[in-house]
């Protein structure tokens, strides 16, 4: 493995709340039904307001955490045809770069009344951060318009007033777009199939609520000396594939008595190139089985796919996956070359 570094039981467990939420909602934390509450009239920086006076030509707008996990950021520049370019990049989507695209005039349009209506003019010179906080999150927002005038506004942990009251909507006038983007990077992927060899695989199925609460962790990767390269981690209560009880297993074992190549078979028996980056969650998801799985190859490609809503061909993966990890621990056990904590 060239990138993916060792991941505990633990860490893994705590990207639940990543995919149940999502990165996608992309709206900051909750500031107050009046953003964070500055007074410019109290701010050593005061305020700078400006009128939205004419068309706006260009729009920045950029969120950012500590966390590097969920920014993302939107540029919209009125084009000389009269259309408008669209350039979004988020951490979430990190493995498409930056996506651009060429949009109707009409969406410069619905941003410049959303500005009007929330009076974001009135945010110039915002800049402004909470000292006391040392991640959090920040935002940045940059205007122009066409008699040149501008609008700029920055802060950390800080935020103007109404700021929710904007940001909302705005994430909701690009979503369609944004979720357009992402859908052709992903198509892209697809197209190009899985053409290196599996050496890490991460696979989570838990069950929750009326769904059961059967839970199966796996984590896999290519042999590192002194370093556990099969972590396990079974709690069942059903006796579908193993006995009702609890597996634990962190251990050192060879590459050529490690599962990839079966494992590898049935990425390719199901096509779960089809799951690239899925990540969907139920309408009843806290009733539904919650799942997360990584492979890794050796040209550096991972398909990752994880939520509540499953995807074409997951109850007979899932199934085959099951009997074939269960089997394999089984048959390790009889080698000897992995051994249960009890």
């Amino acid at each position: 493995m060239k990138k993916k570094i060792q991941i505990t039981m633990l860490i893994l467990f705590s990207t639940v709340l990543l995919c149940l939420g999502g990165c996608g909602k992309q709206a900051p934390n909750d500031h107050g039904e009046d953003g964070s509450g500055w007074d410019s009239g109290q701010d050593e920086n005061p305020l700078n307001p400006v009128e939205i006076s004419a068309e706006i030509t260009d729009f920045t707008y950029q969120y950012y955490n500590g966390f590097g996990m969920c920014g993302y950021q939107y540029v919209l520049e009125k084009t000389e045809d009269g259309g408008a370019h669209l350039t979004y990049s988020s951490d979430q989507y990190y493995m498409y770069g930056e996506m651009e695209k060429e949009v109707d005039s009409s969406l410069l349009e619905e941003v410049q009344k959303l500005c009007e209506e929330k009076q974001v003019g009135e945010w110039n010179g915002f800049n402004r951060n909470d000292t006391d906080v040392t991640d959090g999150d920040g935002f940045r927002l940059s205007i122009e318009m066409a008699d040149e005038n501008r609008i700029s506004a920055n802060g950390s942990n800080a935020y103007p007033k109404g700021f929710q009251d904007f940001v909302k909507p705005l994430d909701e006038i690009f979503a369609p777009y944004v979720k357009e983007l992402c859908e052709e990077k992903r198509q892209e992927q697809i197209a190009q199939g899985i053409n290196g060899k599996l050496d890490f695989f991460m696979v989570n199925f838990n069950e929750q609520g009326s769904s059961g609460r059967d839970h199966y962790d796996f984590m896999v990767k290519s042999h590192s000396d002194g370093d556990h390269n099969v972590n396990i981690n079974i709690d069942v209560l059903k006796d579908d594939y193993l006995p009702a009880g609890k597996y634990l297993y962190a251990c050192e074992v060879k590459d050529d008595q490690l599962p990839f190549d079966a494992v590898q078979e049935l990425i390719e028996k199901y096509d779960l190139i089809q799951w690239y980056n899925y990540n969907e969650t139920a309408e009843d998801y806290q009733n539904s089985e919650w799942f997360q799985l990584s492979f890794g190859f050796d040209d550096d490609f991972y398909l990752d796919a994880c939520g509540t809503e499953h995807p074409e061909n997951y109850d007979e993966f899932r199934e085959e996956f099951l009997s074939l990890m269960t089997n394999w621990i089984k048959e390790g056990e009889q080698a000897g070359f992995i051994q249960r904590y009890e």
